[in-house]
């Protein structure tokens, strides 16, 4: 029994050093938290009545396309026709 302790604790304090290699650390010895990385993905908030419209154009994009298009690229071009002042 007590070598599986001795391994266990061995086994923790690997860990600790890996990660204490991993951090990094200020000139007073604190430790610098990293950047969290941006998000891939934002999101849009859209009352109800937006988004009937934002439905009702994915249908007609899609009867004047004739291909499947995701209800975000109806999104993404409604905004595109908004911006340029179509």
């Amino acid at each position: 029994m007590p070598k599986m302790r001795a391994f266990i604790c061995m086994t923790t304090l690997a860990q600790y050093l890996k990660a204490k290699q991993r951090a990094t650390y200020d000139a007073y010895g604190q430790r610098i938290a990293k950047p969290k990385p941006e998000p891939t993905h934002k999101t849009l908030v859209l009352t109800i009545e937006q988004w009937e419209i934002v439905m009702l154009a994915h249908e007609r994009m899609k009867e004047m396309d004739g291909q499947d298009i995701t209800r975000g690229q109806t999104v993404e071009r409604c905004c595109a026709d908004w911006l340029s002042g179509a």
